[in-house]
């Protein structure tokens, strides 16, 4: 027996657009507000990850309405399907190409500093510069281009110097005063994570420790009954490693793109294009270099 969609579900706006070909565009905006909000609630998922994910599926949003057709199953989860089979591939394709991101968010902003004199080549054809939109005179013009950089500095708030906040402000043409305030902001809340990230890790080389003495007293306790308890014992410590070991991984060590949005006070969509747009071309320039 087929199963009746919801009054004014998405299904129900489905079926509608199949029977009349109208309000697609409204049917389009629906579809998307649902999987944002499912991402939204993947709480294993960094942050960063599903605002890129997002971007990378919205261009399948067409195909997804225009193939589906309805067999008693509801439309939410067809999109719900699909978005959990694809996003498993893009996390593992994220964590195949993260090396191009972290190559890229050196530590400072020594990439964009000359490395040889003009005319002379040091053998790496990839220029920054080029990628982030800097001019000759070391300025960006471009208003889309100079968010866009804003954006990337703010990403690396955690290691910037006065030195590197007068650079940014040279480039972008933002005063060093207000640049200096959003970075402070972003450090302050770093402090808190980077606090819990090193207690977490005392905390897991403490377990590590305690599982080692454990599994040497299993190994060579005789008598049954207390190797058993034992055992129960050590069972229960890796357990719990690795639960810290998961918590370990998921503090973010970068402000994240809400935070980020937060302090420039802007939609948090427009960090999430622009920052998915730098990527795109790190990846497209460091792949052709």
């Amino acid at each position: 027996m087929k199963m009746r969609p919801h009054p004014k579900s998405l299904t129900e706006r489905m079926l509608m657009y199949q029977a009349t070909g109208e309000k697609y565009s409204e049917l389009h905006e629906q579809t998307a507000v649902y999987i944002y909000d499912y991402l939204q609630r993947l709480k294993h998922v960094n942050e960063d990850i599903k605002s890129d994910f997002f971007l990378a599926l919205y261009p399948s949003f067409d195909a997804m309405i225009k193939n589906f057709r309805y067999s008693g199953i509801p439309f939410e989860h067809y999109v719900v399907f699909i978005a959990k089979k694809r996003i498993k591939s893009f996390i593992r394709k994220a964590q195949r190409n993260s090396f191009l991101w972290t190559m890229f968010q050196t530590p400072g902003f020594e990439i964009l500093q000359p490395q040889s004199e003009p005319g002379h080549s040091t053998g790496d054809t990839t220029d920054f510069s080029d990628i982030l939109q800097i001019n000759k005179e070391g300025k960006i013009t471009d208003p889309a281009a100079k968010k866009r950089f804003l954006c990337f500095a703010l990403k690396q708030s955690r290691h910037h110097t006065d030195d590197e906040i007068g650079l940014i402000a040279r480039i972008t043409d933002y005063p060093p005063e207000w640049i200096r305030e959003k970075v402070d902001v972003l450090k302050d809340k770093l402090s808190q994570q980077e606090h819990r990230h090193k207690n977490l890790t005392r905390r897991r080389n403490r377990l590590f420790i305690s599982i080692r003495c454990l599994e040497y007293k299993v190994n060579h306790e005789c008598d049954p009954e207390k190797r058993k308890e034992l055992s129960a014992l050590l069972f229960k410590k890796k357990a719990t490693l690795a639960f810290v070991a998961d918590a370990i991984r998921h503090i973010p060590l970068a402000p994240t793109h809400q935070e980020i949005a937060a302090v420039l006070e802007i939609p948090k969509g427009t960090v999430d294009i622009q920052m998915f747009r730098l990527k795109k071309r790190i990846k497209t320039a460091l792949q052709t270099a």
